[in-house]
């Protein structure tokens, strides 16, 4: 290893000449993207994100498989440079096909993760679904029953049926928080100590006080009205947002400890200017729409004709109620408004409602839903009709009017209505309601440059900015007349930019993520929704039309919990299941790359986010891959399985599982390493929740609990709730893999697969009981026992062991140790048989002996795999053998089984193994007459013993093969030797490890399941020189049994029993007190790895409520006695 100079970014470096320039930039803390380059791996270059400028070379050179040579010049920083990189990344863009962002969160003009929180519904997480929604949206009771949601009319459900519920689910969450008595409010940071102020309370001015109030300022809200809610109270009827359901949610927003006046109009009460006297350091504009618009006919200002939302406005301040009974309306407009003015008059008593508007239903601007409820409670409408003339009759007004034909569209898109002369007639009515819009009343503000032409605030609609630092805008004001929803949106925005403004004196513009689609619903084949079954959409339950017209109760009554999870499962989850984690929309987002850089025709694959069923953990998308081979030479490099490969040439290229086979059809073993390769969503890991969100999880290092090797893992972390789990893509003894336990066994921690309750159990019967009393009965089984067992796994915590062998002493119980196949949280009995006799050997007949790590195993010239299965119980030890092979270490198998490193042994030798001991004393016997054995003990040990070639012949094996592979053997400098103990008997154990010892230098792995093994060993237990097996016979002597995480174990011969685990047996032989177990990972604590070193597990997870610490329990149970 040779050291060069080179210059990186004009800074002058020495370095190894065996190093990649990608590697000494990241050294220098210099960023070079990259999508095929894995640590792991050899470098491929095939993505050319990486390129790099040397001077002198002819091209740009990829970083990632170019060696620094002495004299080097690298820019990795150039203009050019970034350009290259930005061309390959649209190149791989331009044949991705796939959604970044489900279509509906694109959609609704909040911004809100919608598949995210229809993710979470599904998993019965509703506060954590209202938490999600109030990330973006702080009125989810209010727009929940209100909202046009625009987000469904883009819902790719529509290609099977019907579109998701979108809204009525938002509702569901909302109204759900708010009758848990504890609805969701967010924790506020450290006060900034300065004050903002907000004029007007509407949906724009109490989202931005919200999200204002979150980040630490000290907001006051003036409003000029006597109650809060602009638009919300006083022009949305009752029936459709009760009164008393907006009073709770501006009460949720105000406990953030904003202030509110109420009362105080701007320009007549206060000015903009005396806000800023007042030490004010912003205010917000949110002086909403709320003048109604003229329709500029002869006679408007009759008596008798009214604006719609005036209308609206005294019937919810219930002043001046009109009585319209036996009466007739006429309401002029086609939107919302309309809409709620005409359904309003007929619950006012009036006896005819109708309609009339200049255009036909089809452009009608009002809601679908709106129009069709106002048809269903006999509304009346009259298409291509407009006032031209209103005048007093003898009989309430006169109305002229005349009809329309539609013309060329105008610039709202819609066909521009025409008058047809000639056809004028006239109608008689008692009241005319105008509602053909509204527009913003910007007269209070003193500063005319602040005004458009249009007569909005002239405020820049994605940031709340003004021409005056000191003002911001949003909602109606800035936009129009317009949604709630999208006044909640300029709400949020403003009060970032102001958050922004006031804490680094500038309002940076929003860096917007690349987002990617399959395109619009009309543009997407309908191959891709052909195998989703139909399932129709849940339909709201409201009141029948019969009643709700005659008050204002509200009609729609919201879904049950039943309703709600069965519409939250219908959702296609459309949105990438990495759309927070893909390196390419990551560094595509850095180098502003656009969907359409480049056109062409883009790979169309079956659909695989169809077929999930056909793979039981890892999702395939092929449409999403750019083609690195990272997880073709993962598979065959590290695990050596060769699941993927290349297919078909040029553009049509392809990865895929060989033989066009589904996944779950090949040799893959769900290792998953592949996913965490895959720089895109094209591979991915199914998260333990029923839709995969996706969620912004945290990550948090940690161990792997499922085996004493405690592999480094990343934890993927969610409102308190694991996600999924990842390997560390570093060079840790696991060298960034995981096995299939260490990544997907963790489904015992749900809350609906483990017993949450204390219960007492007599027969069939499960009795709910509460903790003191659950821990009295079960003092009471100790104390009445004559004799009494006590079981545990190998998965508990040294803290737990500890105190299981202090109650075992108390009570003078017998203590066994079983151990179990995977690790905390499973119940697969391997054979039964008691560990603890075993660690007597391990502690007199291994002396000297030293066992490896896992890079000693990798570094070891000879490995002897004796009665062990690694890819089935120890994958990850399986990896590092492959790998010592690569490097060149001999293998020899011995095993009464055919295992997977057979293929690439040395030698491998299968027999049954009742000629295992035989076969260990003959090669140890060889050994000893052959060489000149350092270790005495051992030597004698095999002295006694003479050659057999008859045994050999039994095993099949000829004699001389046999002396030869003692031979080899002998040859080695590092050997290590791997025997699991749990499958082998004690006398073999001994012989095994005698054998072992004759070699110099050499180390021997004793591998035991469960998480803790070693734990267990620290404490004596019944037996604990002999072996046996813990059968029926054995435990017919106990009356009482306490079992520790220990799910299968016969119970029928024993009188009580005292269970401590996630799930308690399905029957129990007789009384059963059970407790449940809460897991390490919610606890932490304290365990013991492979090589005998402590480690700590650390706490991830808070467990449910009603679950105590389990080592506490253990200790309040000690206590009692």
């Amino acid at each position: 290893m040779g050291h060069v100079n080179i210059t990186l970014n004009g800074k002058n470096i020495t370095t190894d000449s065996n190093k990649t320039i990608l590697e000494v930039a990241r050294e220098n803390g210099i960023f070079i993207p990259t999508l095929c380059h894995d640590n792991r791996l050899e470098p491929y270059g095939s993505c050319r994100v990486c390129l790099v400028k040397v001077k002198g070379a002819r091209t740009y050179l990829p970083s990632c498989s170019t060696k620094v040579m002495d004299g080097m010049v690298i820019d990795t920083e150039a203009p050019d440079v970034k350009n290259a990189r930005k061309m390959s990344l649209s190149l791989l863009v331009s044949d991705h096909f796939g959604d970044c962002v489900s279509p509906c969160s694109q959609r609704c003009p909040a911004n809100i993760d919608i598949q995210g929180y229809i993710a979470l519904i599904a998993d019965k997480k509703y506060q954590e679904a209202v938490k999600l929604i109030k990330e973006k949206l702080p009125m989810p009771l209010s727009i929940g029953r209100i909202c046009p949601h625009p987000c469904e009319s883009v819902c790719r459900r529509n290609k099977v049926e019907e579109p998701i519920a979108i809204n009525n689910l938002k509702r569901f969450v909302a109204d759900y928080d708010l009758s848990t008595g504890n609805p969701y409010i967010p924790e506020k940071e450290p006060s900034k100590g300065k004050k903002v102020a907000i004029v007007g309370s509407g949906p724009a001015g109490l989202t931005a006080a919200y999200f204002l109030a979150v980040k630490g300022y000290d907001v006051t809200i003036f409003e000029r009205e006597e109650k809060a809610g602009g638009m919300l109270r006083y022009g949305i009827p009752e029936y459709r947002l009760p009164k008393d359901i907006l009073d709770k949610e501006i009460e949720l927003i105000l406990s953030l400890g904003i202030n509110i006046e109420y009362s105080k109009e701007l320009g007549k009460d206060f000015t903009v200017d005396d806000l800023k006297k007042q030490g004010y350091s912003a205010v917000f504009l949110g002086l909403g729409a709320q003048k109604s618009m003229n329709m500029r006919v002869e006679g408007e200002d009759t008596e008798g004709v009214e604006s719609g939302i005036g209308f609206l406005h005294r019937v919810a301040e219930k002043r001046d109620m009109p009585d319209l009974k036996g009466k007739k309306v006429i309401v002029v407009g086609g939107g919302n408004t309309a809409m709620d003015a005409a359904r309003t008059s007929l619950r006012l008593g009036a006896s005819e409602v109708l309609i009339l508007y200049r255009r036909t239903k089809k452009e009608m601007p009002a809601n679908d839903y709106e129009i069709e409820e106002a048809e269903e409670e006999g509304i009346k409408f009259k298409f291509l009709s407009a006032p031209i003339k209103i005048s007093k009759g003898q009989k309430g007004l006169n109305v002229e009017c005349i009809n329309m034909k539609l013309g060329e569209p105008d610039t709202s898109g819609r066909r521009r209505p025409i008058p047809i002369e000639g056809s004028n007639y006239t109608m008689q009515c008692d009241l005319l309601i105008k509602a053909i819009g509204q527009r913003p009343d910007l007269s209070s503000l003193t500063n005319e440059k602040l005004v458009s032409e249009r007569n909005r605030l002239m405020a820049d609609p994605e940031t709340g900015t003004t021409s005056d630092p000191f003002i911001f805008g949003g909602g109606d004001c800035v936009i129009g007349a317009a949604t709630a929803v999208e006044a909640i949106a300029g709400g949020r925005k403003a009060a970032y930019s102001i958050d922004q403004y006031l804490t680094t004196g500038k309002v940076n513009p929003y860096s917007k993520e690349f987002i990617i689609s399959k395109g619009k619903l009309e543009e997407i084949p309908d191959e891709f929704f052909s195998v989703y079954e139909r399932e129709n959409r849940v339909k709201m339950p409201t009141l029948a039309v019969e009643d709700r017209i005659q008050d204002f109760r509200q009609i729609e009554l919201g879904l049950s919990e039943e309703q709600a999870l069965k519409e939250a499962k219908r959702c296609l989850e459309c949105g990438c299941n990495e759309g927070f984690s893909c390196k390419l929309r990551d560094n595509s987002t850095e180098y502003n790359v656009k969907e359409d850089d480049f056109k062409g025709a883009v790979n169309h694959f079956p659909d695989f986010n169809n077929m999930t069923a056909n793979h039981p953990v890892i999702l395939r998308e092929p449409n999403k891959c750019i083609k690195c081979g990272i997880c073709v030479r993962y598979c065959d490099e590290i695990k050596g399985l060769d699941v993927f490969g290349f297919v078909k040439r040029g553009f049509e290229t392809e990865i895929s599982p060989y033989f066009y086979h589904e996944l779950a059809e090949t040799s893959c073993d769900f290792c998953g390493g592949c996913a965490d390769a895959c720089p895109t969503g094209a591979l991915s890991i199914n998260p333990f929740t029923p839709k995969p969100g996706p969620f912004k999880t945290e990550t948090v290092s940690g161990k792997c609990i499922h085996c004493s090797l405690h592999c480094d893992l990343e934890y993927k972390v969610y409102e308190n709730s694991l996600i999924r789990v990842s390997a560390v893509n570093t060079n840790g003894e696991n060298d960034g893999s995981l096995c299939v336990r260490g990544r997907y066994e963790y489904e015992y921690l749900k809350p609906e697969n483990r017993e949450t309750n204390y219960l007492f159990i007599t027969g069939s019967l499960k009795n709910k009981i509460d903790k003191n009393r659950a821990i009295e009965r079960a003092v009471e089984f100790l104390k009445t026992s004559k004799k009494t067992a006590v079981i545990t796994s190998t998965n508990l915590s040294t803290e737990e062991y500890e105190n299981i062998h202090r109650l075992a002493s108390i009570i003078n119980g017998d203590l066994f140790h079983i151990p179990f196949d995977t690790g905390e949280g499973t119940n697969h009995l391997e054979n039964g048989i008691c560990l603890t006799g075993k660690s007597s050997y391990l502690k007199t007949t291994m002396s000297g002996l030293v066992v490896p790590s896992l890079d000693e195993i990798e570094k070891s010239d000879q490995i002897v795999v004796f009665n062990a299965m690694p890819a089935r119980n120890f994958p990850i030890l399986e990896i590092k053998i492959r790998k010592a092979v690569r490097k060149g270490s001999l293998l020899f198998t011995i095993n009464d089984t055919p295992i997977q490193i057979e293929s690439i042994s040395n030698m491998s030798l299968r027999f049954n193994r009742r000629y295992f001991n035989d076969f260990i004393s003959t090669l140890g016997s060889l050994i000893v007459t052959n060489s000149n054995v350092v270790d005495e003990e051992a030597k004698n040990h095999f002295s006694s013993i003479n050659t057999n070639n008859e045994i050999a012949y039994l095993m099949r094996i000829k004699p001389d093969k046999l002396k030869s592979f003692a031979l080899n053997l002998l040859k080695s400098k590092n050997p290590v030797f791997i025997i699991d103990e749990d499958r082998t008997d004690i006398e073999i154990l001994e012989n095994f490890i005698f054998f072992t010892r004759l070699f110099k230098n050499a180390k021997l792995l004793p591998l035991s399941k469960g998480m803790n093994p070693a734990g267990a060993l620290k404490y004596k237990t019944k037996n604990s020189n002999s072996t046996f097996t813990l059968d029926s016979d054995i435990l017919r002597g106990y009356d009482t049994l306490i079992l520790m995480k220990t799910p299968w174990i016969n119970t029928e011969s024993t009188q009580n029993i005292i269970h401590i685990d996630f799930k308690p047996l399905e029957n129990y032989g007789g009384n059963a007190v059970f407790m449940p177990a809460s897991s390490i990972l919610e606890t932490g604590g304290e365990v013991y790895n492979y090589m005998g070193n402590a480690i700590r597990i650390e706490k991830l997870l808070n467990a449910p409520e009603s679950v105590d610490n389990s080592t506490e329990l253990l200790n309040n149970l000690i206590q009692k006695l």
